[in-house]
């Protein structure tokens, strides 16, 4: 059965490699996605499926929230979510933590007031990897930064890892 138009990325053909894109509404924001196909072809219901996901949007943010909660909180010198907060803490000038975290006292800028700054700005569709299928891109803007907290979804729509990147 054939990919029915999508809402956000429009008529995709999983049986060789492409590349999608679109924005979506989320949170009051907008938000890119993105969906890539690299060898084709895949079966289309694994891009029905991961599709579908899109629609529990807030679940799966959620989820990946509460990982960064645990991560950011856990005390491990290398956790991703610590290190996008000490980074921050440490490179943003007062009159940038004031603007981004409505406060420049560094002790104030922890991974709660971090959580509540973030937004996600890009959920990135994986149907060849079952590892890391569903991507979510956090920041605190792209005008304040270009390092983004990505959590990693698999096949599955379960939870698998956070990294940092730029």
């Amino acid at each position: 059965m054939p990919i029915p138009p999508h809402s956000v990325l429009g008529n995709i053909d999983a049986s060789a490699p492409g590349y999608w894109q679109g924005k979506l509404r989320f949170a009051e924001r907008d938000v890119e996605v993105d969906l890539s196909i690299e060898r084709g072809p895949v079966p289309e219901e694994v891009v029905t499926a991961l599709l579908a996901r899109l629609e529990k949007l807030a679940e799966l943010d959620g989820a990946a929230r509460e990982a960064m909660l645990s991560d950011g909180n856990a005390g491990v010198e290398e956790a991703p979510t610590l290190l996008y907060l000490e980074h921050h803490r440490d490179e943003l000038s007062d009159e940038e933590l004031q603007q981004v975290f409505g406060s420049a006292d560094r002790d104030l800028v922890d991974v709660n007031a971090l959580l509540r700054h973030l937004h996600l700005v890009r959920v990135g569709l994986r149907p060849e990897d079952a590892e890391y299928q569903l991507l979510l891109d956090y920041s605190l803007g792209y005008d304040v930064t270009n390092y983004l907290i990505c959590a990693v979804f698999d096949s599955d729509g379960k939870f698998r890892t956070l990294d940092m990147e730029s």
